[in-house]
């Protein structure tokens, strides 16, 4: 949600209703009221809400008969609980169903104004990776495009799309395995290019005497071997896009030539000596500084500066690791179908040692990995000991000589856990208020989660298990 949104405040007490819009409204909200379930239905056929506000105690139809409906209708509409039961049972049943939160009767202004803006950043957050995610999912020709959920990617993400509706040059930088053909992939199907071809092209693979053959084609007799006329790389993708990784490896010679392409789209085939034009985008990715090689006079300063209009930094995975779990299961999944195994899923303790790992070579290691776990793989569940830099270790005590396949189920929720309370404390730096508020529980029940699973929050904001050396 965001300023000017519309909340449907769905009670049956006028006074509820004065209350909460004068909140609402103060803080940006726009606000439509219903006194019962089927006027909430009237409004929804004249209204597009971002939010519902349910009363639990509707007359008639109760406020979670009237979520129930809801959601039949439209499915995945946000709603949010009014309750005065302060048992807060029936409340907890709809927040397992899929309510987004509740809030109690009597309001209380701060408490309730706090409620909102957290669920209007939640909501806003859903909507944008949603809307992210739709240009990414769909199936496309080579790599799927998975990219990642945590803010660092999705910065890069809305970067991509901001910039694919323009043709303006992009530059991809950052270790090697960090993602950027699918990054480039992405931009791709992103712009209005998206119908027309993607080629990519690795230029260290390509050798120096065939690089402008290559890229810009030949005619016949153009060279001893060039017994027909032969097309190059920017008519493979007329129209499409070109994405050059190692543009770094590009040579000094042929550099001139890519520069005046970058300029106004012409060019020579080997052998011609009339000058063609092709509508391409040039996407180059690279793991090396090019701004110091320019300086060095290893790569042309113009050409560093007409290939990175954009340039866009691709982080390494030990910079996201929140990422790795759905990386992880991706692969996971993805391998499993293609070499037709009965692989389902990770333990908790696989994923949290996945997680620590420090990925050197970034995805592309993470993928072999996995590639690797489930092409071996004897039972549905990895655990740790199945993990290759994991040898020796286990996560469960033998039990009759044979591993366990999973945890308890406590086990895997303490687990889920104490991953989430040290995340979201790590987000918040250190602020358990904060930490509290964004996971929508009362700080005093986040506290007693912290204090189970031995997690403190030190001054300079990085949770940390007790007995533990502080990182810094």
């Amino acid at each position: 949600m965001v300023e000017g949104d519309l909340v449907l405040v769905v009670d049956d007490a006028p006074e509820m209703h004065e209350l909460v819009k004068r909140y609402l409204s103060t803080d940006g909200f726009r606000v439509a009221l219903a006194h019962d379930a089927p006027e909430a239905m009237a409004r929804l056929e004249e209204e597009q809400p971002e939010l519902v506000l349910i009363d639990l105690g509707l007359p008639g139809t109760s406020g979670d008969e009237l979520f129930a409906a809801l959601q039949k209708r439209s499915p995945g509409l946000p709603c949010a609980f009014l309750t005065g039961d302060t048992s807060l049972d029936r409340a907890v049943t709809m927040m397992r169903a899929g309510a987004l939160d509740y809030i109690t009767k009597p309001i209380e202004v701060a408490s309730f104004r706090v409620r909102m803006q957290a669920l209007r950043e939640r909501l806003s957050l859903r909507r944008e990776v949603e809307g992210l995610r739709a240009l990414w999912e769909p199936q496309v020709s080579g790599p799927e495009l998975v990219l990642g959920a945590e803010r660092a990617m999705l910065d890069v993400v809305r970067r991509l799309i901001l910039t694919a509706r323009t043709d303006a040059p992009v530059l991809l930088t950052g270790e090697s395995g960090t993602g950027k053909e699918v990054c480039a992939r992405l931009l791709h199907r992103a712009s209005r290019r998206a119908e027309k071809p993607f080629v990519a092209v690795n230029a260290a693979a390509v050798p120096l005497q065939l690089w402008e053959s290559q890229f810009f084609g030949h005619l016949k007799g153009a060279f001893t071997d060039a017994r027909a006329d032969a097309p190059g790389l920017v008519d493979a993708a007329a129209g499409g896009t070109l994405f050059l990784d190692e543009v770094g490896e590009v040579p000094l010679e042929v550099q001139p030539k890519l520069l005046r392409f970058l300029q106004d789209k012409s060019y020579l085939p080997v052998g011609s000596t009339r000058e063609r034009r092709a509508d391409v985008r040039i996407v180059g990715a690279t793991n090396r500084d090019l701004r110091e090689a320019a300086s060095r006079g290893a790569f042309r300063e113009d050409l560093f500066y007409r290939l990175s209009v954009v340039p866009v930094r691709v982080p390494p995975l030990r910079e996201r690791r929140g990422d790795v779990p759905l990386l992880a299961q991706t692969f996971l999944t993805r391998y499993a179908k293609q070499y037709g195994v009965e692989v389902e899923a990770f333990t908790p303790s696989a994923l949290a040692r996945l997680t620590q790992h420090d990925w050197p070579g970034n995805v592309r290691e993470l993928e072999n990995l996995v590639q690797q776990v489930v092409a071996v793989a004897t039972r549905p569940i990895v655990g740790v000991a199945d993990l290759p830099f994991a040898s020796g270790e286990s996560e469960l005590p033998a039990h009759d000589g044979i591993e366990p396949l999973v945890a308890s189920r406590k086990q895997a929720i303490d687990a889920f856990e104490r991953a989430y309370v040290g995340r979201v404390l790590e987000l918040c730096d250190g602020n358990i208020t904060r930490a509290a508020q964004r996971s929508h529980v009362p700080r005093k029940t986040f506290t007693r989660m912290l204090k189970r699973h031995g997690i403190t929050a030190v001054r300079d904001g990085v949770a940390k298990k007790r007995g533990r050396p502080r990182r810094s």
